[in-house]
């Protein structure tokens, strides 16, 4: 087996290793986030009672005038607990990516993911933007990468990396930033907690 061989074995190992951590983490955050949402749901639930109750009872007793403003106000409050939810719930997950992006496996799942990305990119010039607290890390993953240059991205704050073929014009975002955003998107869709008029 040559070295070319031998590394293509290795970016394997690292890629499949990197997918199953990531694979992990997300899970975990989903078990979080249901665990957290069977919570809310009973806490949900209680004040949706409360909140229907004393609508009832000014609707009784002031009419119709008072049957919107209490459907105003319920709208309000289930926003209001629905950003909750999901602020409670995120910010764990936040703070799991977090601590992913400063542990021991983080170097193997950055290699991997630039690895994947260049290899979808193809040859040419690209730009790599990562955060600025992983820049040595990058540079020591990409050294003597022919075409590729580095940038620091204010915009990256929780750890990944995107890259942007200038050939092509395709920019790849494998943030964990990015990933986090659209968790967050799929969570709002998924728990049902929307307001219909």
């Amino acid at each position: 087996m040559n070295s070319e061989q031998k590394l293509a074995k290795f970016q394997q190992v690292v890629s499949a290793a990197a997918a199953a951590e990531k694979e992990a983490i997300l899970n975990e955050g989903i078990s979080r986030r249901k665990a957290t949402l069977a919570d809310a749901e009973s806490e949900f639930l209680e004040r949706a009672f409360h909140i229907i109750q004393n609508g009832v009872s000014g609707i009784e007793s002031e009419g119709t005038k008072k049957i919107s403003s209490a459907q105003l106000e319920s709208r309000r409050s289930l926003l209001a607990l629905r950003d909750t939810l999901a602020e409670k719930t995120f910010s764990a997950v936040e703070e799991r990516l977090a601590a992913f992006a400063a542990g021991e496996d983080y170097p193997a799942f950055l290699s991997g993911t630039i690895a994947t990305m260049k290899e979808a990119l193809g040859e040419g010039r690209l730009i790599l933007f990562c955060r600025k607290a992983d820049r040595e890390l990058v540079e020591r993953l990409t050294a003597g990468t022919e075409g590729l240059t580095l940038q620091e991205s204010e915009e990256i704050l929780l750890g990944g990396v995107r890259i942007l073929s200038e050939e092509r014009g395709i920019l790849t975002d494998e943030t964990l930033d990015r990933r986090l955003a659209e968790e967050k998107e799929a969570f709002l869709q998924w728990s049902g907690l929307s307001v219909v008029s």
